[in-house]
């Protein structure tokens, strides 16, 4: 069997909806998140449908200014960040210290950027 039978479409979206840790994919081109999983959206309480689509600077995520710029130049020039420490704005307002493990991804003719916020006990108990 090859490679590219062994996982479909629907099964890559199952295997992102279903991780424990937060999840949140970002078109570069266009800057809008195009996917959050469940873990997204219970850990700091956005509903998927408030976040997809929209624009980074839009929903006001990330808590620190000069952090947000950082991340924002270093995807401009295309470097991968890993374990960037990042504080999140959740829905209701709380700032909490995650841990952004975050690569560029090619798919077709798109470059994604896949975002997995880790380590804080606080959003695994929540998730």
């Amino acid at each position: 069997m090859e490679e590219s039978e062994l996982l479909r479409d629907e099964d890559y979206h199952a295997l992102f909806e279903n991780l424990p840790y937060p999840v949140i994919i970002r078109h570069l081109e266009l800057g809008r998140y195009v996917f959050v999983n469940q873990a997204f959206e219970r850990a700091f309480g956005f509903p998927r449908a408030e976040i997809l689509g929209r624009r980074p600077d839009e929903l006001n995520l990330c808590a620190s200014r000069e952090i947000k710029e950082r991340l924002v130049q270093k995807v401009q020039k295309g470097q991968a960040r890993m374990g960037e420490s990042v504080p999140v704005r959740t829905r209701d307002g709380r700032v909490i210290d995650c841990t952004l493990r975050a690569s560029p991804v090619v798919l077709g003719d798109s470059i994604l950027i896949v975002g997995i916020l880790t380590e804080p006990s606080e959003i695994i108990a929540r998730v």
